[in-house]
Formats: C-alpha cells, structure tokens, sequence
C-alpha cells in the first residue's frame, strides 16, 4: 500500500476498513441495478458501463441526501435516468450495432429494435427502454423524469407510434 494511504494508527486503520466496506456496500447494492438501467437506454456495453459509473459516483457522493430518499433505490434509478439522457444528448444519434459472425433469430431481432431505437430521439428511447423494457410503470416514470402522469402517457403514446413507424420502414 502506497504510504499516502497507509493509515498512522489501528484506529485510523480500522476507520479506514470500515470505509472501504461501506464503498463495497454500496457498490454491491446497486451496480447490477445501474448497469441494467443503462444498458436499456444506451444499447452498448461500453456505453452503459460509463453511465452506470457515472451514476453510482454521483450518488455517493450525494450519500446524505440519499439516505434521506423513500426509496434509494429509486433515487439511485433516476440519476442512472439522467446520467443517461445526458450522455445520449452527447453522442451521436445513430451508432452501428456491430454483428456477431452467426447471430440466432432472437439475437437478429435484439439488434433490429437496438437499431431502431438509436433512431429514435433520447426522451423516447428512454421512455421506451424503461416502460417496455424495464417495466416501469408510468408513475414510476412520472416520478423519475419529474413530469406529471399525463405527459407520461403522452409521451410514451408518442414514442410507442414513433417506433412502429420506424420499425415498419425496416420491414
């Protein structure tokens, strides 16, 4: 261990191990949550990964209003939400899905609806990616995305029409 963190006494040492448990903890409880999140919304590996970090730095080191939170697991959810709209905001609105040398049916169609959902504007990726592949309910969305419930419905009405739009223009 380098001596800049070597901690001067067994006091320190163990104030020290209980923060590096409490990092674990915390890693531990909502890393699979995150990376799922965001790998509906950004379609790639690489790119879910950096949001899902993103996010989980984010609310760590906004502990104290977390803990504060109902549900910190739904906190947790939202900043992955926006950790995402954002860094689909950054990239470009089509990436290539890359093929795999002898994809099964199941795994032609996953990349058809990823491709048709890097069509699609972030709000409406999101919205769908949460409500269909998520499972979120609306007031679940409602509550993540800060929008009444009668937006939610609009909205997910709207991305809903501009998917089968966009799907059926693939057909």
């Amino acid at each position: 261990m380098n001596d800049a963190f070597r901690p001067k006494s067994i006091v320190a040492s163990r104030a020290l191990s209980r923060e590096v448990d409490f990092v674990e903890d915390f890693l531990n409880r909502y890393r699979d949550t995150a990376f799922r999140i965001a790998m509906r919304i950004m379609g790639s590996v690489d790119a879910a990964e950096d949001v899902a970090q993103e996010a989980l730095i984010r609310a760590f080191k906004s502990w104290d209003r977390m803990a504060q939170a109902d549900s910190q697991v739904a906190w947790v959810k939202r900043i992955v939400v926006r950790c995402a709209l954002t860094a689909l905001e950054r990239q470009d609105r089509f990436s290539p899905i890359h093929d795999v040398e002898a994809p099964t049916p199941s795994h032609q169609e996953t990349i058809l609806v990823q491709s048709v959902l890097a069509t699609l504007p972030p709000d409406q990726r999101v919205i769908l990616s949460l409500i269909v592949g998520e499972g979120w309910s609306y007031k679940e969305l409602a509550e993540n995305l800060d929008i009444p419930m009668g937006t939610v419905a609009s909205r997910v009405h709207a991305a809903k029409s501009a998917f089968r739009k966009a799907w059926e223009e693939l057909q």
